[in-house]
């Protein structure tokens, strides 16, 4: 049983010990120390067995918890790929379709620079709105062209 620590920590103070554990059913070692079979006061061996249940409740509450770091930080890994790896199942690349589906303004030859100003903002916000891609901007742009624009394109 685990008694708790009344100082409010978040590790156990103690762990019993029980009495009949399997060193005292093995046999008998030849005697190789004098000391061995000394006599260890009952009160003492009371304060040993203490000592020793609050040192293994202080070692398990620092692996447990050293344990649900290192999980949670697989747990968090694993599911952090998992949604990654369905997000790119998921998102479809832009086509020329959806983009002109926005009804992108075209260009044949403006000279007028707010004019010119104002197709590139409506050409812009095209773009946001499909969700265009920087690397086919270019591309989808250049299908925008008309006449001389065009042939000074090409």
């Amino acid at each position: 049983m685990v008694k708790s620590n009344p100082e409010g920590a978040k590790w156990p103070t103690q762990v019993d010990i029980p009495v009949n554990d399997e060193w005292e059913e093995t046999p008998e070692q030849p005697e190789t120390d004098e000391h061995e079979n000394a006599h260890i006061p009952v009160v003492m061996a009371k304060e040993i067995k203490e000592m020793i249940s609050h040192e293994v409740a202080k070692a398990q509450a620092a692996a447990l918890s050293h344990l649900k770091e290192y999980f949670g930080n697989i747990i968090s890994q694993t599911i952090q790929e998992e949604l990654n790896a369905n997000l790119a199942r998921r998102v479809k690349e832009v086509t020329y379709s959806d983009f002109s589906a926005c009804d992108p303004p075209s260009y044949c030859r403006e000279s007028n620079p707010f004019l010119c100003y104002r197709r590139i903002q409506d050409v812009e916000g095209t773009f946001d709105t499909s969700k265009c891609p920087e690397k086919l901007r270019v591309k989808f742009l250049a299908n925008l062209l008309r006449g001389h624009a065009k042939e000074w394109w090409n």
